[in-house]
């Protein structure tokens, strides 16, 4: 069965403050999003085509969408893996192609930041983002390598 939305739905979290907790959390959540990804959605793309289940099949499609870091390092990945085919084969459509896909999602981040985000990101942080892809390499080769699994409680302030 879907999933079913509901306007009452409300969760209340505190999140940790420290860099310890918040790696902690950082890890479980992209771990828990990418491990969905890799474990859950195969098997509802094949269900939702099997029962022809239109719903289903674009909640797999929303699901497959990897967080945004790890989006802009794939785009970025073959923007350069493209660059050096063209550059050994003078074939410029994969780099051209992986060049849009990298403008267009520049511009969809630049449009969300605009219209609902400047109270809560600077532009300075948002100009900073370079370093924060720098510092998500190393939990997603964890996830790679060493995928955490049990779920961990985040240190907080309170504990």
């Amino acid at each position: 069965r879907c999933p079913v939305f509901t306007y009452d739905t409300q969760v209340k979290s505190y999140f940790p403050t420290s860099e310890e907790g918040l790696a902690s959390q950082r890890a479980r959540w992209e771990h828990g999003h990418l491990g969905v990804i890799v474990g859950e959605v195969p098997k509802y793309l094949v269900q939702a085509i099997i029962s022809r289940n239109m719903l289903m099949f674009a909640q797999a499609l929303d699901l497959m969408v990897p967080p945004l870091a790890l989006l802009l390092m794939l785009i970025l990945s073959f923007s350069l893996i493209s660059l050096l085919f063209l550059l050994m084969s003078a074939y410029a459509k994969p780099f051209v192609i992986s060049l849009l896909a990298l403008a267009l999602l520049g511009l969809g981040i630049l449009i969300a930041w605009m219209f609902f985000a400047r109270e809560i990101v600077s532009l300075r942080n948002l100009l900073l983002a370079p370093v924060v892809l720098l510092k998500k390499i190393p939990l997603y080769i964890k996830f790679v390598v060493s995928r955490q699994v049990d779920w961990v409680r985040s240190k907080r302030d309170q504990d």
